[in-house]
């Protein structure tokens, strides 16, 4: 795999022990950081309103599902084989749920969300093959009750399913998940064939990459994955890995 740049050592296993983090935020600090995000993204020249958000429910409702390929991402699958991650890791947009299931074999503590109640349905009606649960939740309105409870948050693709408007807010909700010095592990979609702006995908820039997420987290470890779905062009992905900074702590 072609690897972009490594900010300190690459994880063998992304482990995570200790004492439970305190459930009391003070709002300030956490929306202050988004309004700064906010504003970059606007001085940037990055979408902050686009077109009306997909109906996801309408979506399943239709199984008009083309992202669902019946198994787990295979840039995710071929990271994990390296890096596997433990303790409690959160899927966001985890639809069928073959990423958390990919996770739950590796021994992690697993919840996946998804807005879509019938996906979450389907999720539930698999087969476990270990600590894995499904829940209906809104994740950019994340309830309190997910607040500083994951060691992890993994997902794939799931942010460039969003409309760009929607963006900050899942950055938000990220760091609201996350406990603290928790990791981010996203698959970006960095190009898209014959994108007009329609989407889903929206691919994502380098530097709208850097703006969202540049000042609370630290990058670890970003590369071109060679392992994609069929169809789907090696370059048009990127993995990155990235933990919570100590100082972004909505303490």
């Amino acid at each position: 795999m072609h690897r972009y740049r490594s900010v300190g050592d690459s994880p063998r296993s992304i482990n995570h022990e200790g004492g439970s983090p305190s459930l009391h935020y003070i709002a300030n600090g956490l929306e202050l950081l988004i309004l700064r995000c906010e504003l970059l993204c606007r001085n940037g020249g990055f979408a902050m309103n686009a077109s009306m958000p997909k109906d996801w429910n309408a979506a399943y409702e239709s199984d008009d599902t083309p992202w669902d390929k019946g198994v787990a991402a295979p840039p995710l699958r071929a990271f994990l084989a390296t890096h596997p991650f433990r303790g409690r890791v959160l899927v966001p947009g985890c639809g069928l749920g073959h990423d958390v299931r990919l996770l739950a074999e590796q021994g992690a503590s697993v919840v996946g969300l998804d807005i879509v109640p019938k996906a979450v349905r389907k999720a539930q009606a698999i087969e476990a093959v270990g600590d894995e649960r499904f829940e209906v939740a809104d994740f950019l309105n994340l309830a309190e009750i997910y607040h500083g409870q994951f060691d992890a948050v993994v997902e794939h693709t799931c942010l460039c399913a969003l409309d760009p408007a929607q963006r900050v807010a899942y950055v938000r909700a990220v760091l609201q998940a996350l406990k603290p010095g928790g990791h981010y592990l996203a698959v970006f979609f960095r190009e898209v064939s014959d994108y007009d702006g329609a989407g889903p995908p929206h691919p994502i820039a380098a530097e709208e990459i850097a703006t969202l997420f540049g000042e609370a987290f630290e990058t670890i470890e970003r590369l071109v994955p060679q392992d994609c779905y069929p169809g789907r062009p090696v370059g048009s992905e990127e993995v990155c890995l990235m933990r919570k900074r100590s100082g972004s702590e909505p303490l």
